[in-house]
């Protein structure tokens, strides 16, 4: 559109200049005999893009870049890397306290030790009252007991069950607390979860860390991606697979050619 609206400019101001001078030439020839007449080129007018280029400033990320944050709150006791440094998916980051998260684990394991003890008993009640039941309706039937006796071991029996039934959902529960200490003790090893060099180090023996503190940065340098903010008005002209040049003085040569590979 731009290119079209410059050649329409060139074209009128060249058909301007051929009618002037076939006026003079025509009109006025006796007046015009002591003055210059401008030299005027008629060419063939066409279509062409014109240059334009935007310089922007962009940040420079690793591919797969990652920020590693600690997934529970805890004290820093140790840390394995440093800035610059290459790891491995699954080598040791940082490694937080582990005391409290030792201690909760061990009383989730005393904890469910109880509620299966107390489970044990429940079930043992409750088999023996079933049995009694059992003889109970034998027994009635034979009219050799009771109504209010019968009526007696049924209720005790309903409420056997009933207490093996909540023992067995306190067992559960105490073995879902046991698996999750058990979890967050394993958080307390932050691993990387890619294979790449470590940067922005932010973890600190002895910091008190948690789930909004950024400990360190991870990413594969041998691929980067350049991001840059483009505004409305760039959308109309720029567009994926385009050159550009990326300028920096950390690069040996000044430069590199690149092409833009993603407008999101």
């Amino acid at each position: 559109m731009k290119s079209r609206y410059f050649t329409l400019i060139v074209s009128l101001f060249f058909s301007i200049g051929l009618l002037n001078g076939c006026s003079d030439s025509s009109g006025k020839n006796n007046q015009q005999k002591n003055k210059l007449i401008p030299a005027v080129e008629a060419v063939q007018t066409g279509y062409g893009a014109l240059p334009l280029v935007e310089r922007l400033s962009g940040v420079v990320r690793a591919k797969n870049q990652v920020d590693i944050y600690a997934e529970i709150s805890a004290i820093v006791s140790d840390v394995h890397v440093n800035n610059g440094d290459k790891v491995k998916q699954g080598d040791r980051l940082v490694t937080l306290r582990q005391k409290e998260f030792v201690e909760r684990l061990n009383q989730a394991k005393a904890s469910l030790q109880i509620a299966e003890a107390q489970a044990k008993q429940s079930e043992a009640r409750y088999n023996e009252l079933q049995l009694s039941l059992k003889r109970y309706e034998s027994l009635s039937e034979k009219g050799l007991t009771s109504e209010a006796e019968f009526e007696t071991i049924k209720t005790e029996a309903l409420s056997a069950q009933a207490d093996f039934d909540l023992s067995k959902a306190r067992v559960a529960q105490a073995k879902a607390n046991v698996a999750e200490v058990d979890e967050n003790l394993s958080k307390t090893v932050i691993r990387s979860p890619i294979s790449g060099m470590v940067g922005s180090r932010n973890a600190e023996v002895g910091m008190t860390v948690g789930s909004s503190t950024k400990l360190f940065t991870v990413g594969q340098l041998d691929t980067v991606i350049v991001e840059v903010i483009l505004t409305d008005r760039m959308l109309n002209y720029i567009e994926t697979g385009q050159r550009s040049d990326i300028i920096s003085t950390t690069l040996p040569s000044g430069s590199v050619s690149s092409k833009l590979t993603r407008i999101s």
